[in-house]
């Protein structure tokens, strides 16, 4: 089959998506005192070349991202609505519309404290106020364009996915770390000129990073494997089988701890331990973490059913299944904990770079979502999505579904994704298809991901 030519337009559409929300968060919010506002970022809050923080995107898609993570939760708690989390295109259609209400809700509280905060603060030596005038009308309108900032967004997120390349909400992410790392390697350049930082501290950074990509690629890549007898042929889990999580809700454990410390007159031992972890505490807790995760996100029952659909002729997969995500979890095991000990390494070798390899490691996820889905879009122009996949173990299964009916497929955002696992339903692994077989993928897809 003759290759087709590669999707430049959309690649485009990504690179002017981005530059529109860099745009928005440069925008200030109507009614604001410039010349106060100075002061503020003078005093520490941003820079005067960065004023994200007071912008039509202060509050970015973090509403958007709460409300599908409430929601989601919210579907697994409530019975009736279980069945939507895995209904396919119709159930989690139902999701997405609740779930991006209720982020436009949680945009205007968040707007409305923000803009009460705006119309009560005082700045500078003069204590000058930062809105001009200060009242209902004004902290009506900064809400309203708060919301229509995260709004903004969601539309610039939906044509990435209509008419350019990759998940919208992956491809914002990406950008605003690429952003975060210009400004770390900005940081550190000045540093390296004050003598804070050396040669020698960057090129160790440089190696530490060398080798976190590549155990990155490694771990995200490792997810086909050929196995013996009558098992299925393949592995149905992407690493990390725990995802980042481990990782992600350390910290927050770690600051809730220290707040309680904080508040209470006498914190007990055990609460003083937690809120200040040695390294090695840290790295038991995170490969304990990792271990749970994984069982609570690779669950074996929905794998085996659908692996019974796809392989009918084949004897109980369950124990080989077993055995693969036992094999799985020893090397997300390997992979989480060798994270959780790089901020240990760079203590150690007393390098400040304010650069976490937990947002780091999502980059090289997004980055390789983005190379696959180009390369399947070259062979393959016209595509569509026909299913939203939640569950990462089922991904396997699906596409050896497709492939055995001789259907085209990628899946967009498993890799991302696979960071992530339940609390990531903004990221659905969309599978792509072309658009003449997907009604034909649809109804296999149907039949063998039935809940």
């Amino acid at each position: 089959m003759a290759h087709a030519r590669p999707p430049i337009r959309r690649g485009l559409v990504v690179l002017a998506a981005l530059a529109v929300a860099w745009l928005a968060e440069r925008l200030a919010l109507p009614g604001l005192d410039t010349s106060a506002l100075d002061e503020l970022y003078r005093f520490g809050f941003g820079s005067a070349a960065d004023r994200a923080g007071t912008s039509i995107a202060a509050l970015g898609i973090t509403p958007l991202v709460s409300g599908f993570t409430l929601v989601e939760i919210a579907a697994l708690i409530v019975p009736r609505w279980r069945p939507l989390r895995h209904g396919g295109p119709v159930g989690r259609s139902t999701l997405r519309r609740a779930s991006i209400i209720l982020g436009l809700v949680l945009a205007a509280i968040q707007g409305w404290f923000m803009a009460g905060w705006l119309a009560s603060a005082r700045l500078g030596h003069f204590q000058e106020a930062a809105m001009v005038r200060p009242g209902l009308a004004s902290k009506l309108l900064v809400t309203l364009t708060l919301v229509g900032g995260v709004g903004l967004l969601l539309c610039l997120m939906w044509l990435v996915e209509r008419i350019g390349i990759g998940n919208g909400f992956s491809v914002l992410i990406g950008g605003g770390v690429v952003v975060g790392m210009v400004h770390t390697g900005t940081v550190a350049w000045a540093a390296l000129e004050h003598g804070e930082l050396t040669v020698a501290d960057l090129v160790i950074f440089g190696i530490i990073l060398v080798i976190v990509t590549a155990g990155a690629r490694a771990a995200l890549r490792f997810h086909t494997q050929r196995l013996e007898g009558d098992a299925p042929p393949l592995l149905p889990w992407r690493l990390p089988t725990s995802g980042l999580v481990p990782l992600t809700i350390m910290p927050s454990i770690v600051v809730f701890a220290g707040n309680l410390a904080a508040y209470s007159g006498s914190p007990s031992p055990l609460l003083q331990r937690i809120a200040n972890p040695a390294p090695m505490e840290g790295l038991v807790v995170a490969a304990l973490a990792a271990m749970g995760c994984s069982l609570l996100f690779n669950r074996l029952g929905p794998l085996v059913a659908a692996v019974r659909r796809l392989h009918p002729d084949v004897a109980d997969p369950t124990p080989a299944l077993f055995d693969l995500r036992r094999l799985a979890s020893r090397r997300s095991l390997l992979f989480v904990v060798g994270l959780a000990f790089q901020p240990a390494l760079l203590s150690r070798f007393h390098i400040r770079v304010a650069l976490p390899m937990v947002v780091y490691v999502a980059l090289v996820a997004i980055v390789m979502d983005l190379a696959a889905e180009w390369r399947f879009r070259t062979t393959q122009p016209d595509v569509v999505a026909v299913w939203p996949m939640h569950r990462v173990a089922l991904v396997e299964v699906a596409l050896e579904a497709l492939g055995k009916a001789g259907i085209p497929a990628h899946p967009r955002g498993a890799h991302h994704r696979a960071l992530l696992h339940f609390f990531g339903p903004y990221l659905p692994i969309d599978l792509l298809v072309p658009r003449a077989r997907a009604a034909e993928a649809q109804q296999i897809l149907g039949e063998v991901l039935a809940p």
